[in-house]
């Protein structure tokens, strides 16, 4: 695996991972996570595919402080990342914020994209979340600490099996929300809530493939079906029982197998 950055034009430096030699996707990671979260895939989909899966930038100055950010600057960086990285368009995978990124990069360089896959994503917040949401980073910006915060935050991110299942999983979530710097998950989790990519649905012509769990309280069943069903292109669907918004740990091997069947479905995937 190579572990790398990319600087975008605007001096946000983007983290990533890399393995395998084969057709490109790019693993996009939501709020509080990490390139991490798609660690798995390259073993499980095999060396057909060249994998990059990315970190959002922390943007910490040299005195440790916190940049703004935007879904838009975000959106700008990822568009010039692929451009670099990638000489061929590329199968997006994105986690909940990362679905709304991936919509972003199809916004701006629908050439770059070759697929786009959804996890848990919406193309916003919905309102209930969005409270959940904003009372957290009130909470967060008035500690500013990140301590306690990976169990309270972990209940509502997997199914309640998962405890029994996964549990090294979810205390090693639980571990790594709470080493984030408090100004940059607040910064992130406020330009997720400021975010929508809801008008970009109906521009989608490329292959697209949702996965969510029957039990994600972030992207319900029915909320992941009218977005789904809001796209320009039929979307295939993935709907995983007693899972919740992390599929990618509560239920590896049948995400994997998920993707690994939509990306040998696409004609003549592009090769870098």
């Amino acid at each position: 695996m190579r572990v790398d950055r990319f600087t975008t034009s605007a001096g946000d430096v983007w983290p990533f991972e890399e393995s395998g030699e084969g057709a490109p996707v790019l693993a996009l990671h939501g709020v509080g996570g990490g390139a991490y979260f798609f660690r798995g895939l390259p073993a499980r989909l095999g060396p057909a595919y060249r994998i990059v899966a990315t970190d959002l930038p922390a943007g910490l100055d040299p005195d440790g402080r916190v940049a703004p950010a935007s879904m838009a600057q975000w959106g700008d960086g990822i568009a010039e990342l692929t451009g670099a990285l990638f000489d061929s368009p590329v199968v997006v995978v994105g986690h909940s914020l990362g679905t709304i990124l991936a919509l972003e990069l199809w916004r701006r360089r629908p050439d770059r994209v070759r697929a786009l896959v959804f996890v848990g994503g919406l193309p916003e917040v919905r309102p209930a979340i969005r409270e959940r949401l904003s009372e957290r980073v009130a909470a967060i910006r008035a500690a500013g600490s990140m301590a306690g915060w990976g169990p309270r935050i972990s209940p509502g991110v997997f199914a309640s099996r998962a405890f029994q299942s996964v549990p090294e999983s979810i205390g090693m979530f639980e571990r790594l929300i709470e080493a984030h710097h408090p100004g940059t998950y607040v910064r992130n989790v406020e330009a997720l809530l400021a975010a929508s990519a809801v008008d970009v649905l109906s521009t989608v012509t490329v292959p697209c493939l949702s996965i969510s769990g029957t039990e994600d309280a972030y992207a319900p069943p029915d909320d992941v079906a009218a977005f789904v069903g809001a796209l320009a292109v039929p979307c295939r669907r993935v709907l995983l029982d007693d899972v919740g918004h992390m599929p990618f740990f509560e239920a590896p091997e049948t995400f994997a197998g998920s993707v690994r069947a939509f990306l040998e479905s696409l004609p003549a995937l592009g090769r870098d």
